[in-house]
């Protein structure tokens, strides 16, 4: 009787099945999906990138108004090329910020550092910079 009464839900119940099995045989479904899912949300994340890329874009224009910063970045590009003229390093036009680690770490015979150079040089050269 119970059974009789729910016969609906059981129908409904065996579409559910049918229609899950019938995903799992499709080929490729994954792919499938998750290319519609990132069709559906490119849009607001090309938007998000591209806010991004703004915001990122006036950063260099920005240090670079920076006069003080600009003459410092100048001064250790200096003296690393003065470091490195004979090699095939010398005569460099820029370098990566990772190598301001290497102002602290090389050091001559009485253990004062690049950086303390540097930092000589900028006083006695540059004196408010």
């Amino acid at each position: 009787m119970l059974l009789a009464q729910n016969a609906n839900i059981r129908s409904e119940g065996n579409k559910t099945d049918a229609f899950t099995r019938d995903l799992f045989d499709l080929k490729s479904l994954r792919r499938k999906i998750l290319c519609t899912l990132a069709a559906r949300t490119f849009n607001d994340e090309a938007v998000q990138i591209i806010q991004n890329m703004d915001r990122f874009a006036v950063i260099p224009v920005d240090f670079m108004n920076l006069e003080k910063l600009v003459r410092s970045l100048e001064s250790i590009l200096a003296l690393g090329n003065f470091l490195n003229s004979g090699t095939g390093r010398g005569g460099a036009h820029g370098f990566i910020f990772e190598t301001f680690a290497m102002l602290s770490t090389v050091k001559d015979a009485k253990g004062n550092t690049l950086l303390n150079y540097l930092i000589f040089l900028l006083e006695r050269d540059s004196p408010g910079l």
